[in-house]
């Protein structure tokens, strides 16, 4: 008598899966892991772009800012996917340009310091290594 294989497994190495969801929330410590170190050592803020001043990173705003892309990225892949055979490799390379794109943010702006441009760096960096390594390959069926 055979047991059917979970959904969330895969068939031939009987390993879970990692849910995208769980991807995206790796992305979001990530970036709180990053946060706290950096609150250890200094008052993050963010610089001041548009006639907005420089202002003081908070947990909300660094769960906001890391969530809402990497939602949007798994939107985007979950397109590419869907319409194209190279959907990941396609969502690999926008996402590495979008990160690298992003990594102008903290060092545009005027009003705080070196420290503070560094750490959301670090913050961008470590949201987009975990999504760019993971989200692709999470939810999908693993050749071994």
């Amino acid at each position: 008598m055979t047991t059917p294989t979970p959904a969330s497994e895969s068939s031939t190495t009987g390993i879970r899966r990692l849910p995208r969801i769980a991807v995206v929330a790796g992305a979001v410590l990530a970036a709180l892991v990053v946060f706290g170190v950096a609150s250890i050592f200094t008052t993050v803020r963010t610089p001041a772009v548009s006639g907005q001043e420089a202002q003081d990173l908070n947990v909300v705003f660094v769960i906001l800012m890391s969530a809402v892309p990497a939602l949007l990225g798994w939107g985007l892949l979950a397109l590419l996917e869907k319409f194209t055979p190279k959907g990941q490799v396609i969502w690999r390379v926008i996402a590495t340009a979008v990160l690298l794109l992003s990594l102008t943010g903290p060092f545009s702006g005027t009003g705080i310091a070196t420290a503070s441009r560094l750490w959301l760096a670090a913050m961008h960096i470590a949201v987009g290594a975990v999504l760019i390594a993971l989200l692709p390959g999470a939810g999908a069926k693993k050749a071994v």
